[in-house]
């Protein structure tokens, strides 16, 4: 076998680690949040470009759930008409569905570093706080990164099963 068991351990380890990271960074746009609610029932006044931090910081933390996800099975698996047929015939469909799932995160991996381009390249930036939308990229690149090997490797593992 390619991958060791202790490789897939490994792996899943850093998988978890960027998505407990991601969790960090949606709890912070959160205390945000909180913090720009209570300025507006209080009188101060909101969190300039709350809902840019809210929407950036949900796209950070999304994509860094992926790869963890993929690497413990956690999509959602809608089984209603599958689940009656044999063992054989499900380990295919699971395959072909973690094949599905890896050609759309090689997809990301090539086209996103194309669009972080387009939007460096165009000046891209939010219109409250001003950030430029490319650097956010730089986030989530590597959870590509990792959502893709994360594919492979599912795939490699369901095959060597």
């Amino acid at each position: 076998m390619i991958f060791t068991t202790k490789f897939y351990e490994t792996y899943t380890k850093v998988c978890r680690t960027w998505a407990i990271m991601g969790g960090g960074v949606l709890c912070l746009a959160m205390i945000i949040t909180v913090i720009s609610i209570v300025g507006r029932a209080v009188g101060i006044g909101p969190v300039d470009g709350d809902f840019e931090v809210m929407e950036i910081s949900t796209a950070i933390a999304v994509f860094s759930f992926m790869p963890y996800t993929q690497m413990i099975r956690g999509h959602v698996l809608v089984d209603v008409f599958t689940q009656n047929l044999p063992r054989p015939a499900l380990r295919i469909l699971d395959t072909i569905g973690m094949t599905a799932v890896a050609i759309v995160a090689l997809m990301w991996l090539w086209r996103m570093p194309l669009g972080a381009y387009d939007f460096y390249q165009f000046g891209d930036e939010t219109t409250v706080l001003r950030y430029m939308r490319w650097w956010s990229f730089i986030v989530i690149l590597p959870s590509v990164v990792l959502f893709a090997g994360a594919s492979l490797l599912s795939i490699f593992r369901e095959v060597n099963r």
